[in-house]
C-alpha cells in the first residue's frame, strides 16, 4: 500500500500538493494534475537530509509490528502510513505527538490522479 497525495505540476520537477506545499518529484515530462505516491517504508521521522521533501502532522495511531512500528500520521494532505524501523533504539512517538516526515524525491512516484466519483443530480 502506498500513500497518495493529489497535486499539480508547477515546474519540471515540482508538484504543489493540495495543502500548498511544493515537493520535489521526478516527473518525466508530466504536466497538469497528478497523484504522487510514497511507500510507507520510504518515510523517515525527523529532520530532512539535504534535498529531501517534508510534511508535518500529528500521530493518530501507532502499532508495533515486530521489526518496525507503524504510524498513521494525520497531515493537511490526509492520513499518511509510515513504517519506522525499530533498530534505532529511540523512543517511539505516541498518539498526539507532532511528527515531521521526510523522504527522498527519488522515493516518489507519479500517477494519474484518481477520478472523482460523479454523483447523480
Amino acid at each position: 500500500m502506498s500513500n497518495l497525495l493529489r497535486g499539480a505540476v508547477t515546474a519540471p520537477d515540482r508538484v504543489r500538493i493540495e495543502t500548498g506545499e511544493e515537493l520535489s518529484v521526478p516527473l518525466a515530462g508530466r504536466t497538469g494534475d497528478v497523484a504522487i505516491g510514497v511507500r510507507p517504508e520510504k518515510f523517515r521521522l525527523g529532520p530532512p537530509l539535504e534535498g529531501e521533501n517534508t510534511l508535518s502532522g500529528t500521530v493518530k495511531e501507532t502499532a508495533y509490528v515486530g521489526v518496525a512500528t507503524q504510524y498513521i500520521i494525520t497531515t493537511g494532505a490526509g492520513d499518511i502510513v509510515v513504517y519506522a524501523q525499530n533498530r534505532d533504539g529511540g523512543r517511539p512517538l505516541s498518539p498526539e505527538s507532532v511528527a515531521l516526515l521526510s523522504w527522498s524525491p527519488e522515493s516518489t512516484f507519479v500517477l494519474d490522479p484518481p477520478q472523482q466519483k460523479e454523483t447523480a443530480a
